[in-house]
């Protein structure tokens, strides 16, 4: 397997992904500044969505100290068919919302015998 860390401007890395990816996990920053909140976008979750290969798995982290997360999650949730949303309290970080989004079945069934 191959794995690639990319630790850029997200927003401009994803829009000169040229093949999609298996998985994809994203942790944001706390929005302090003016272009780190921009982040925080329905836009976002849409190069999001483009940067997973079908079948693929995304991990999305990001905060609840501004509110800035529940559009990113919404617009998540909206283009994947199974979700799984986990609200945290992270100690010396703050509350934190973790999202686990895919096209397959998140909790595998076991075949009868």
């Amino acid at each position: 397997a191959k794995v690639t860390k990319q630790c850029v401007m997200l927003d401009s890395y994803l829009k000169g992904v040229l093949k999609p990816f298996d998985v994809v996990i994203v942790h944001l920053p706390d929005p302090t500044t003016d272009i780190i909140a921009k982040l925080y976008s329905s836009e976002l979750a849409g190069l999001l969505r483009k940067s997973v290969a079908k079948g693929g798995t995304l991990s999305f982290v990001g905060t609840m100290k501004t509110g800035r997360v529940e559009p990113v999650i919404a617009a998540l949730e909206k283009q994947f068919k199974y979700k799984q949303l986990i609200t945290k309290e992270i100690p010396l970080y703050g509350e934190r919302k973790f999202l686990l989004v895919s096209d397959l079945d998140l909790v595998p069934r076991r075949n009868p015998i």
